[in-house]
């Protein structure tokens, strides 16, 4: 059933391109079927086999590929973590961990999706954490539109964003690649290093 639904509302939504139905995430119940569809699969295969005496070296073998299999998931999974925590990432959100307060709120680029769980500030807005509701997902889009503005290739229009997210939302620090800083007068430059920058709004 989840997967006969999964895949209509899949289908529907790539056909007609509905972002109310891109909302739904109906591809995710794949994280729920799939591991269980294989568990069963596995279970009752082992269990057919292993009652007949001339396929328990069978069932070994498989048992063997399982542990294997296991391991190297976990093997993989701690690279990725010790990847995780290499990426140039890192120090910015130490950084802007240790400047947040009740009283801050850090405009972000839009998809840098660690920022907010890593840092546990106050963000403005960020592209993946979307809400439900109509009127909500109206100022949500409103929001990344105008954060996104900060990357014009207008210096002036950047910071008429950057006033604005200041005057109307009370944003105080704007996060920024060190690259692509932004050049207006009341910004100062409270954290550096080679790939980004914090600049807070005096």
């Amino acid at each position: 059933m989840l997967l006969a639904l999964g895949s209509v509302l899949l289908v529907t939504q790539i056909a007609t391109g509905s972002r109310q139905l891109a909302l739904l995430f109906p591809w995710r119940v794949s994280v729920v079927l799939v591991p269980v569809a294989f568990s069963l699969v596995m279970g009752s295969l082992s269990r057919r086999l292993w009652a007949r005496r001339t396929s328990r070296p069978a069932v070994a073998f498989a048992a063997l590929g399982a542990i294997l299999a296991a391991a190297y998931g976990y093997s993989h999974t701690r690279a990725e973590l010790r990847r995780y925590e290499r990426e140039p990432l890192v120090s910015l959100l130490s950084a802007a961990r240790a400047m947040a307060t009740p009283q801050t709120l850090f405009v972000i680029p839009t998809n840098m999706e660690r920022f907010r769980l890593e840092t546990g500030a106050p963000t403005f807005v960020d592209f993946k954490a979307h809400p439900y509701k109509d009127i909500e997902v109206v100022e949500w889009h409103a929001r990344v539109s105008l954060a996104d503005e900060l990357d014009s290739n207008d210096p002036v229009r950047s910071c008429e964003a950057a006033a604005k997210l200041h005057v109307r939302y009370g944003v105080t620090h704007f996060v920024r690649p060190s690259s692509d800083r932004l050049s207006c007068a009341p910004l100062v430059t409270v954290f550096q290093d080679e790939s980004f920058l914090i600049q807070q709004w005096l």
